[in-house]
């Protein structure tokens, strides 16, 4: 007790009225930046990450625009040459019943002029109207070094498979092939007569399939102008029974990936985005996705609008790339507050 004496309690310690009011205050203000700072920071982040998914999508329609003008302009070529009146008096005698030699001199001579203009077309093939293949005709530069192969995944309308009812209006067109260094694919429209002066209505009387480079098209895809970090994939539908879309594959193989890819479809999952454009044609993008790469990207993605066929147009770019800015505002905005 005594030692207890020695030591006695001490009063509390006095603080002015002065500074109890600057500590409230400090504190008020510091709680106040930090709610201002959190509601601030993730109004902002949200934002710029909103806007850099607005910019992955936009650049996916600048890419699905720029294959929409490569195939519309080889679907031109390939309806002019479907359209001329050679062409469709030579198969319309066919079908009445000249099946001689000499009915298809005229249609040879343009066929072959058509194929020498450029390198762009290497072969042509005409069918009647029950897909017998009735006349042939190749560039000799290009056409005549297309292995079986390769050749046989470009005329569809020689295989049993079934065929869209597309080919009977508008037209179809294959996938690119791998023909060495380069790339080939074709399109196959219908061929309209009508030799009668009583009907007013043309029909079919057969079809052609034209076979044509494809560099244009995978110089399209290896342009990445304008995106940095970021990597292009166009994707194709695939039918069951040519009605069915259940699956898909690559136009051209992704970054990293092996040119063996190209024979190899992928299921389309119901929910995903590939499904909503594929399937709705629609395009948009997400922040945060799986798409091939196993690893979470954002992505953009734009349907092409060819009536030929099904592709959509898809730019990736990895997640940690994407949200770097987003992460960089929110350290400027958390040391701003400090």
């Amino acid at each position: 007790m005594r030692f207890l004496k020695s030591f006695p309690p001490k009063p509390p310690y006095r603080v002015s009225l002065r500074a109890q009011l600057t500590a409230l205050v400090s504190v008020v203000a510091i709680i106040s930046l930090v709610i201002l700072a959190i509601t601030t920071g993730v109004y902002f982040t949200s934002n710029f990450k909103n806007l850099r998914a607005d910019r992955l999508y936009i650049v996916a329609q600048l890419k699905s625009s720029q294959i929409d003008q490569n195939l519309n302009y080889l679907y031109y070529q390939c309806y002019y040459v479907a359209s001329r009146d050679t062409v469709q008096t030579t198969l319309a005698n066919y079908v009445a019943g000249n099946k001689t030699r000499d009915n298809w001199v005229d249609t040879q001579s343009v066929l072959e002029k058509f194929l020498s203009s450029s390198d762009l077309f290497s072969a042509v093939r005409i069918y009647d109207a029950s897909f017998n293949n009735v006349f042939n005709a190749t560039n000799n530069g290009t056409g005549d070094l297309i292995p079986e192969s390769t050749l046989e995944k470009l005329m569809p309308l020689s295989r049993d498979d079934p065929l869209p009812s597309s080919l009977e209006t508008t037209g179809i067109m294959t996938d690119p092939a791998k023909n060495g260094s380069s790339y080939l694919m074709s399109m196959s429209l219908p061929i309209f007569a009508n030799p009668s002066i009583i009907l007013t209505e043309s029909r079919v009387y057969g079809y052609i399939t034209v076979v044509m480079s494809a560099d244009g098209l995978l110089s399209v895809f290896n342009d990445t102008t304008a995106l940095p970090k970021s990597n292009v994939a166009i994707v194709s539908a695939k039918y069951s029974n040519a009605t069915t879309l259940d699956s898909y594959s690559f136009v051209f193989p992704p970054y990293g990936a092996p040119d063996s890819i190209l024979n190899t479809t992928f299921k389309v999952t119901n929910g995903t985005f590939l499904s909503d454009s594929l399937r709705n044609g629609k395009g948009g993008s997400l922040k945060s996705t799986y798409f091939f790469y196993h690893s979470k990207v954002a992505v953009g993605y734009s349907p092409c609008t060819s009536n030929l066929g099904n592709w959509v147009a898809v730019v990736t770019q990895v997640e940690s790339v994407f949200l770097s800015a987003s992460t960089k505002l929110t350290r400027i905005i958390a040391g701003v507050v400090v």
